[in-house]
């Protein structure tokens, strides 16, 4: 595609636009805040929609102090999101936190486990 557009002489962008998209609920880091840990939930694969839900976790994560993540993990299977809830308070109460703003679960299927 790169090629085709030099060929072509017009400009190639790319980006996302999932940091300026619209999202629900209305949240963002303040910029400067102390934020320790942070979740995201998203459907599908990694490769499908995946990549969607850690763009969109980057941009409200890059807001707080000292800016961008030191590290992140993706869980993808049913037995190691079980496992890292299990093990980890933290984790627990986001991901609790993160459903019950789900507009397609109902309020008697949010809480897990």
């Amino acid at each position: 595609m790169v090629e085709i557009s030099k060929e072509l002489k017009f400009p190639m962008l790319a980006g996302s636009s999932v940091p300026v998209a619209h999202r629900v609920p209305s949240i963002d880091t303040p910029f400067g805040a102390a934020q320790k840990h942070a979740v995201a939930i998203s459907y599908s694969g990694l490769d499908i929609y995946g990549f969607h839900v850690l763009e969109a976790l980057q941009c409200v994560v890059e807001r707080r102090r000292g800016g961008k993540p030191a590290f992140v993990r993706t869980v993808s299977r049913e037995a190691g999101l079980l496992e890292l809830y299990r093990g980890n308070g933290w984790v627990k109460r986001l991901f609790e936190d993160a459903l019950t703003n789900s507009g397609t679960r109902s309020p008697a299927r949010r809480r897990i486990w």
